[in-house]
Formats: C-alpha cells, structure tokens, sequence
C-alpha cells in the first residue's frame, strides 16, 4: 500500500482536529482569492467570458456559504473532505 492509500485509509485522530480545521479554512479562503483573481482578470478582459463569471460567481458562493455554516466545521471527516475538494482546485489553477 502506498503513502498515500495509508494517509487515506487510517483513522482520524481527536488531536488532527485543529490541523484539519487550519488546512480546511486556509483552502478555502485561499480559493476565494483564486475567483476573485480570475473575476477581475476575466472583467479586464474586451469581451470576458460571461459563462466562465458565472461559474466563478457560482463557486464562491458556494464557497462562502461553507464559512457561513460553522455546524460543517465540527466533524473532522468533514473538514478532511472540504480540503481535499478545493485544494485540487488550487492544484489545477491557470497561474
């Protein structure tokens, strides 16, 4: 089994907790920077791409309402789901 398949497969300790809780709302936050470059990049554009605004307007609501309800925050699989879903975001972003 690779590293990989073993950090997926063990348990999540109680004290990961403050660690998952760090990395879950640092990548969201940072996510929220990344549509707010590529709005304004996409805006300064002669003819921006409005299907690409909204879908960039889409994810950061969607974004924002994850910061918004703090009940999400309190289940350490859940903050583990959160990072890995928006971090490929990061993973993959056109810098």
């Amino acid at each position: 089994m690779s590293n990989t398949e073993n950090e997926k497969n063990r348990q999540i300790e109680p004290l990961d907790y403050p660690l998952l809780l760090s990395m879950a709302t640092e990548t969201l936050y940072e996510v929220l920077g990344y549509i707010t470059h590529q709005e304004i990049a996409e805006t300064e554009k002669t003819e921006p791409d409005q299907q690409k605004l909204l879908s960039l307007r889409e994810l950061s609501e969607e974004v924002n309402s994850l910061l918004a309800y703090q009940h999400l925050f309190q289940s350490p699989e859940t903050l583990k789901e959160i990072h890995e879903k928006y971090s490929v975001l990061l993973k993959n972003r056109e810098d």
